[in-house]
């Protein structure tokens, strides 16, 4: 599949520049042994959680698949939780230890009128979404909900199927927004932007990489999302809004799904 691929390149890409940083740090570290002494390896860290959220999802789905004889849509839901829990846990985990050792901030809360601001966004791109969902639908005539995958036809069949529905409503309504949050926002684009110094090269690069690790149907879509989140975090310094915006955008689609699936 090239479109997966492409994800398998970037993620590639990360890491190498990942590894470079790593070794650039830890030479600074042998040459001023203290820890102010060694530029920041976020970069390398957030390489590796690229790459584990890339090929972790793909091979434990087709673990489980073989482990437990679960059909497709089950196997891809399961592993999507677990993928979505190691990736909140660890990511939460490690900005403590870095904060522990360098005194950055977690970044991960903001006042109110932020956590507003990204729930307005979130409600006008969540109908945005919809558009675009109708246009995908009537005019190119490709079923909208192949851009969520699995998980979005599982919604959509709650009635039908409610324990695996339920599952699937709360991957895609509050795991995938906090655990995407963390990694593509709060490690990769801020990885970036602390290693190149460049922003808008920054915020591109994360949303190309968050959009193609997602269904090709939505790919405009959600790298739009992507920019937009990445630039929330870095105009405010925290994930509060970016939280607030990704939550509200999922849950304008999944609100919908669900009604025009009765």
């Amino acid at each position: 599949n090239p479109y997966h691929a492409a994800a398998g390149v970037m993620a590639a890409g990360l890491m190498v520049a990942g590894v470079w940083q790593q070794a650039l740090a830890r030479l600074a570290l042998l040459r001023h042994p203290t820890p102010e002494g060694a530029p920041s390896s976020l970069l390398g860290d957030a390489a590796l959680g690229a790459l584990l959220y890339v090929l972790g999802g793909s091979a434990l789905a087709t673990l489980l698949q073989g482990a437990t004889g679960l059909d497709h849509d089950r196997s891809m839901l399961l592993s999507t939780l677990l993928l979505q829990l190691l990736v909140i846990r660890y990511s939460v985990g490690y900005l403590f230890l870095r904060r522990k050792a360098t005194g950055e901030p977690l970044g991960l809360s903001g006042p109110g009128r932020h956590w507003a601001l990204g729930a307005g966004l979130g409600l006008a791109m969540g109908v945005v979404a919809l558009a675009y969902g109708w246009f995908l639908n009537e005019v190119l005539d490709i079923d909208a909900r192949s851009g969520g995958g699995p998980i979005s036809r599982m919604v959509s069949e709650m009635s039908e199927h409610p324990f695996d529905g339920i599952f699937a409503l709360i991957a895609a309504s509050i795991l995938a927004p906090i655990s995407e949050e963390l990694l593509f926002r709060r490690l990769i684009f801020m990885g970036l932007w602390q290693a190149s110094g460049r922003l808008a090269v920054s915020a591109v690069l994360s949303g190309l990489f968050f959009a193609i690790v997602h269904p090709a149907a939505g790919f405009p879509l959600i790298f739009g999302v992507g920019l937009i989140s990445s630039l929330l975090c870095a105009r405010l310094g925290s994930l509060a809004p970016s939280f607030a915006f990704h939550v509200l955008f999922n849950s304008v689609q999944l609100a919908a799904l669900m009604y025009f699936s009765k």
